[in-house]
């Protein structure tokens, strides 16, 4: 079983005082996105401040959701582009594409359902983490590993 903590404890624990827990939970996540236009995308970028909380978030929730392993290379847990290309090497061909805004499709409300999935499992190591469930930003890193979560919970 794992002991769980503090949502509080485990954030001071891992920052040593480098942040606050008010300033994480209260942080406007918008201040913190640059877009910028690249031909007919938009891509985000995140400041160092909001790239060390989606670190922390990554580390004590993100990592301990229940994901599908089996599905492709993109979403599966510790993969690389190394580990999609391997099987096929030797092949002639490759088809590479792109899903329009996919990341982008992926609502909160869909975030939070399997957050609250995984906490009634047990997979989650913080006491009190339903009671900042409507606070937790969505991480903009390791989206691959969050995005398979979500579609691994509505099975």
């Amino acid at each position: 079983m794992i002991k769980k903590k503090p949502f509080q404890e485990i954030f001071n624990l891992y920052f040593h005082g480098k942040y606050s827990f008010e300033d994480f939970i209260n942080t406007n996540v918008k201040d913190h996105i640059t877009q910028h236009q690249f031909n007919q995308r938009t891509v985000l970028s995140v400041n160092k401040k909001l790239t060390e909380f989606h670190k922390f978030i990554n580390v004590f929730v993100i990592n301990k959701l229940d994901y599908d392993a089996s599905v492709c290379f993109s979403y599966a847990k510790n993969t690389t582009v190394r580990n999609c290309l391997e099987p096929h090497k030797n092949n002639k061909y490759f088809l590479s594409t792109d899903i329009s805004n996919f990341f982008g499709s992926i609502q909160s409300v869909d975030v939070m359902a399997t957050i609250q999935h995984n906490i009634n499992k047990g997979n989650i190591a913080i006491t009190d983490i339903e009671q900042y469930k409507g606070r937790l930003q969505k991480p903009q890193c390791d989206l691959g590993e969050l995005e398979n979560s979500v579609f691994f919970s509505k099975k």
